[in-house]
């Protein structure tokens, strides 16, 4: 309620529209979590909106960016757990595609890198249940391209995790597609990561 007030009384400040922002995604969360699933729609619809709203009031700042490809991420999402995964496609390449611009301009962020590699994630997994394997092969790969160099910079344990997952779901598109061998090499690479690690 003090977020929305705040916003109310200066309605074009990029802070305000950030703050309340927050506000509807924690609540959102928290809707979420007790399995109000109407809520937590009508909270990511918010979301979406202040984000649109901020990036119109600050389009050049990299916080109205990211909060935006976080918006569609969060659609996107909603429609997966509905099992609406074709419809969910568009808004986790849109969030894709912001995040990959961020990346680009800020290619020593590691933040954001990690950032770009979660959105190809849930991207890849879409994918993946639509029957789109071969475009699931291909995001899958960008993804753990992502964390190869991220490791590069030294030991993660939360990249590693994420790697692990990304290289399950790669070999499974691949058995998809006949790809045996391929999906073998994947997931024995795998095996002998968390064996070494």
């Amino acid at each position: 309620a003090s977020t929305e007030e705040n916003l109310r009384r200066a309605p074009n400040d990029p802070d305000r529209i950030f703050d309340h922002a927050q506000s509807v995604f924690y609540l959102g969360a928290l809707a979420s979590a007790r399995g109000d699933t109407a809520a937590m729609e009508a909270g990511n619809l918010e979301y979406f909106r202040l984000a649109e709203r901020l990036v119109a009031t600050a389009p050049d700042d990299q916080r109205s960016q990211l909060e935006l490809a976080f918006a569609h991420s969060n659609l996107g999402a909603t429609k997966f757990e509905r099992r609406l995964y074709a419809e969910a496609i568009p808004d986790f390449e849109k969030s894709v595609e912001l995040r990959r611009a961020l990346v680009e301009k800020h290619p020593q962020d590691n933040k954001l890198a990690k950032a770009y590699a979660y959105a190809l994630s849930w991207l890849g997994y879409a994918e993946l249940w639509t029957g789109q394997n071969a475009r699931a092969v291909e995001i899958y790969s960008r993804q753990l391209g992502v964390y190869e160099r991220l490791l590069a910079d030294g030991d993660d344990y939360e990249i590693f995790d994420a790697q692990i997952s990304a290289q399950r779901r790669l070999s499974t598109a691949l058995l998809n597609l006949g790809r045996v061998a391929d999906a073998r090499s994947v997931i024995s690479f795998s095996l002998s990561s968390i064996l070494s690690g």
